[in-house]
């Protein structure tokens, strides 16, 4: 990759930064792929789509026509609630044992 073309993507990543941000801003909620809510949960893909095969993330798939493997897409409010929901608060004390 030459030195323009990364400036490109970071140009690209930057504008698409900027057009997220209005977007929540507006209160206009985005799909994400498995890539960025595995990002956002600090988790590895293959976690997010094990959990989508077991049905225990909130998520919809996408089977089109042609294509072996179903896409899979999430919305963020549907994740913080889930996060929320299944996340344990664990005490100093209680991590110590």
């Amino acid at each position: 990759m030459t030195s323009s073309e990364g400036d490109h993507r970071n140009t690209d990543r930057i504008k698409q930064a900027e057009i997220l941000a209005e977007f929540e801003a507006q209160g206009i909620e985005v799909e994400w792929t498995a890539e960025e809510v595995a990002a956002y949960l600090k988790m590895s893909r293959g976690l997010i789509y094990l959990l989508c095969h077991r049905r225990e993330i909130p998520h919809w798939r996408i089977d089109l026509p042609g294509r072996e493997r179903p896409l899979f897409r999430f919305r963020r409010t549907e994740i913080d609630k889930w996060r929320e929901d299944y996340s344990q608060v664990v005490t100093v004390d209680e991590a110590k044992q």
